[in-house]
């Protein structure tokens, strides 16, 4: 098996597949956050991309040879799977969403830091996005800032939180 390097973590390609998720999901289908990670038998060609935009697959990053990070819309990878051109197609690892470093600064450390989170191009930095990761992180909403953004909380939101 490949092993690919994403965010300073080694996964190995295929690893994920059939596995439960924590949230407990059902293995085979994608995860609330919609992305996934295919490894191809060749580079994708035009066709190939063309292809994989109709089964509702948008590419965001190229990781290394024939692996790429993708946005899935769909129900079941298994539309995808069945492509000629895939050879692996998973939910993008849980283990590789952190980067490495954080996770192991992280590790028996209780001092507050600042990170930078880098999302994917689809992302919006509205309100919202801004209000679920000071949820996560257990911090003010105001202490999130979003680059090129600068998104404020709606004047009319009726939210007092």
């Amino acid at each position: 098996m490949s092993t690919v390097n994403i965010n300073g973590n080694d996964h190995v390609i295929g690893s994920s597949r059939g596995q439960a998720r924590p949230q407990g999901l059902t293995p085979g289908l994608p995860s609330e956050t919609k992305y996934i990670l295919l490894h191809t038998s060749h580079p994708l060609k035009k066709r190939d991309k063309e292809v994989l935009a109709v089964k509702d697959v948008r590419i965001q990053e190229y990781v290394s040879p024939a692996t790429y990070i993708c946005a899935y819309s769909g129900k079941s990878l298994e539309t995808v799977e069945k492509l000629p051109f895939i050879s692996t197609a998973e939910e993008y690892p849980d283990s590789v969403v952190v980067h490495k470093d954080l996770q192991d600064a992280a590790s028996g450390s209780q001092s507050a830091r600042t990170i930078d989170i880098t999302l994917h191009s689809d992302a919006k930095g509205d309100f919202e996005l801004k209000k679920t990761i000071a949820n996560l992180a257990d911090i003010d909403v105001d202490k999130v800032e979003v680059a090129g953004d600068h998104s404020k909380k709606p004047e009319n939101s009726g939210d007092s939180s």
